[in-house]
């Protein structure tokens, strides 16, 4: 078995390596889709694969600039399975794929119209989570959006200098969008598209120290109306401790296109649904603004992770992140969970 770190002291491009994918992975939302890349490639004949969870709930959201509060919580669990495979030691294969669930959570007001409404089901209930009130949600489970592209190094850092240009990468990848229906609350905004972008990595060995920075442009083939582009980024620090590691972070997305849901007049049923499941007048059009699948969303948030690192080059990473200010977005936080193992398919020559 290649042992990926030395006994008299850790390599310290390993480690930043390992920090990087699993920082970088996450770097932009919860699936795979809306992730950023690492500037660190694997190297030549090694497939990095790595195991991820994503918990998201929120019941709060930014309708335009305005915040406002919601009885129903959504509640979103990710399951995340990556590769990254070294064609060389500059150029490498990435793909991702996952399997998510939505729950859309229940009103808590007792005093709405409706008496059979969904918020009177109890929340442990299977009618509770096939509910539909107060407008359709569509699947509550399925494949999320996948990806497969490449990713190319083109610059490469010198550690042990302070004056190195950072590392830089380039890549781009195809978005194939997930079986899930692209219906309010979905798991994604239900469309094929790709994203390109640009990451920066430095590593500081003098002070075991580095930084994260990246930008993505992500286009989903729909009308600019309907399915948003957006622009993607985040920079970060992380410092090691021997085996052990913290990180923190910042991000953001603007879209360039999409529904503005904060700008009305809002129509009281634009959809002409059934009067059974477009619900009270006071939570539909509510509902609808913070779950419209395409709608143009910004937002910003923090992020704040640690992790581990074995001999053996596994990592395990663990982060939270909380959305500080958006516009038609979620007040969303988010809980994941990752684990990343290094196998060398075939030796380097």
């Amino acid at each position: 078995m290649t042992k990926f770190f030395g006994t008299a002291r850790r390599s310290a491009s390993r480690l930043v390596r390992a920090i990087a994918c699993v920082t970088a992975f996450f770097a932009i939302g919860a699936t795979g889709a809306m992730a950023q890349q690492s500037a660190y490639t694997p190297d030549k004949g090694r497939l990095d694969t790595s195991f991820g969870t994503v918990y998201q709930d929120y019941n709060s959201a930014w309708q335009g600039k305005t915040f406002g509060e919601n009885a129903r919580t959504v509640t979103i669990q990710e399951y995340l399975l990556s590769f990254s495979y070294g064609i060389t030691d500059d150029l490498s294969l990435d793909a991702s794929i996952g399997y998510g669930t939505l729950t859309g959570g229940l009103s808590k007001d007792p005093n709405r119209a409706n008496p059979k409404g969904c918020w009177n089901q109890p929340a442990n209930t299977l009618a509770a989570r096939q509910c539909q009130d107060p407008i359709p949600q569509g699947s509550r489970d399925g494949l999320i959006d996948s990806t497969v592209g490449l990713r190319y190094r083109a610059v490469k850092e010198d550690s042990e200098r302070w004056d190195s240009l950072p590392t830089i990468a380039v890549y781009g990848a195809a978005i194939i969008k997930g079986d899930y229906e692209p219906t309010p609350q979905a798991l994604g905004n239900g469309a094929n598209g790709f994203k390109t972008g640009i990451a920066l990595g430095r590593y500081f060995k003098q002070i075991d120290f580095g930084i994260n920075a990246g930008l993505e442009y992500q286009y989903l083939k729909g009308p600019k109306d309907v399915v948003p582009n957006n622009i993607n980024g985040s920079v970060g620090v992380y410092k090691f401790i021997k085996s052990y590691f913290a990180s923190a972070s910042y991000q953001f997305q603007h879209s360039q296109s999409g529904w503005d849901t904060g700008e009305g007049p809002f129509p009281s049923n634009p959809d002409n649904l059934p009067a059974n499941l477009v619900g009270p007048p006071d939570s539909r059009d509510y509902n609808r603004m913070l779950n419209a699948v395409g709608r143009k969303e910004n937002w910003q948030s923090w992020q704040l992770g640690a992790g581990y690192v074995t001999d053996g080059g596994t990592v395990i990473y663990a982060s939270y992140t909380d959305v500080f200010d958006g516009r038609n977005t979620a007040d969303r936080s988010t809980w994941q969970l990752n684990l990343t193992v290094p196998t060398q398919l075939f030796h380097r020559e």
